[in-house]
């Protein structure tokens, strides 16, 4: 070789940290600069988990909750940017420094933290609104510039002073005993198939406002009508969809729900009237379906996809008063509107 000539060693190798071509950082295109001399490979964003393990190193105190939240946002920034609905592509970089913020300054309030990173978007009204989605639908708030105007504060909290017996009750007359009555159930236990989905349009009501409500949802019109609504001591929300499938929604979040389809049972379901109770068994954490007068019970479980239809041939519909007020038609049109938690 020439002696102004230097050899390329066969094990050389560049780590690059490129922005990309176009707006806004208006970066070149690496591969029509370098690809024709290196064998290029494109490093993507960390997955959800390695994500996660990097910040918990920045943030050993930050709580784990908030760890996913933040993770969540911001994999959803990115996913707006890859649609074209934003242009800043939010990396994992600011991620790490909104963590590693919280973790010197955990006092400091939230949306405190976040407007570092939003700051330069959030005078956008167009870009404020998709950010506001976003961030709301994981519960992290953010104060655009409007919003601090209308900020307001809260007055001093009064401490409600120490409970005190004000009067007691005691049963007065003769006691008396309900009987209960046994039957034996035939039983048949069945797997079912479940889809998960991503909830529409959830908003967190308290980022906005002092609410009692914690979160309100879309519910998917294209699914079906909502026949009836119950939930669990857990804090999951279980809607019976018409025609005949379950759509259940989880805690934390809600962010997602699982649909089972019960078409399949299609003809023992139709053997119902119109007075069918949709229940909770807080004991089993399950859900049932229940017609005393055709004798037949159908219990759910959500969680491990699973159904068991039950007969029993000594109930009667005279051994309980009918309650239609609680009832509701399988096949019917039912309301629609916004589940609530």
């Amino acid at each position: 070789l020439p002696p102004n000539v230097i050899p390329i060693h066969p094990n050389f190798r560049a780590i690059v940290l490129a922005n990309r071509p176009g707006f806004p950082f208006l970066g070149n295109d690496f591969f029509h600069e370098c690809g024709d001399v290196f064998s290029c490979h494109l490093i993507h964003n960390p997955d959800r988990e390695s994500e996660l393990e990097l910040l918990r190193e920045y943030g050993r105190d930050v709580p784990e909750h908030l760890l996913h939240k933040l993770t969540d946002v911001f994999s959803e920034l990115r996913e707006a940017v890859v649609q074209g609905r934003l242009s800043y592509p939010y990396s994992t970089r600011e991620l790490v420094n909104i963590v590693r913020h919280i973790q010197r300054f955990p006092a400091e309030a939230l949306h405190a933290v976040t407007d570092n990173v939003i700051a330069f978007d959030k005078h956008n009204s167009a870009t404020i609104k998709i950010l506001r989605e976003i961030f709301s639908k994981h519960g992290v708030p953010i104060v655009s510039s409007t919003d601090a105007l209308d900020a307001k504060t809260l007055s001093k909290p009064d401490p409600l002073p120490e409970p005190s017996l004000l009067f007691t009750w005691t049963p007065k007359g003769p006691s008396f005993t309900t009987p209960v009555l046994n039957h034996k159930l035939s039983v048949n236990d069945y797997a079912v198939h479940s889809s998960k989905h991503q909830t529409e349009s959830l908003t967190n009501d308290r980022l906005t406002s002092f609410h009692e409500r914690m979160a309100s949802w879309k519910v998917p019109e294209r699914n079906g009508n909502v026949a009836s609504l119950t939930t669990l001591s857990d804090g999951s929300v279980h809607l019976l969809v018409s025609p005949l499938a379950l759509h259940s929604y989880f805690p934390p979040d809600y962010l997602n729900y699982k649909r089972i389809d019960l078409s399949d049972y299609l003809s023992v379901l139709q053997a119902f009237s119109s007075d069918i109770l949709f229940k909770p068994l807080h004991a089993l954490n399950k859900v049932a379906f229940l017609s005393v007068a055709a004798g037949i019970f159908i219990i759910a479980d959500p969680v491990n996809d699973t159904i068991e239809i039950c007969h029993s041939s000594e109930l009667r519909q005279s051994s309980v008063k009918s309650n239609r007020s609680s009832g509701w038609d399988i096949f019917g049109g039912g309301a629609r509107g916004r589940a609530r938690v």
